[in-house]
């Protein structure tokens, strides 16, 4: 029972501990980088009706 409580301690300790310091790690940027992503299930339609096999 104690091995639980000392456990929980601790990971609430490093919780603590890592919530502390992330504001820290969030300074301005001047550039950002922005990912881009397409849902391939998407293109066959667009396909179908390129070709006129759906209208």
């Amino acid at each position: 029972m104690i091995k639980i409580f000392r456990t929980t301690g601790f990971l609430a300790v490093a919780l603590a501990a890592v919530l502390a310091i992330a504001p820290a790690a969030a300074d301005a940027k001047d550039r950002y980088r922005i990912a881009w992503s397409i849902y391939v299930g998407c293109m066959p339609w667009d396909y179908a009706s390129c070709t006129k096999i759906v209208d």
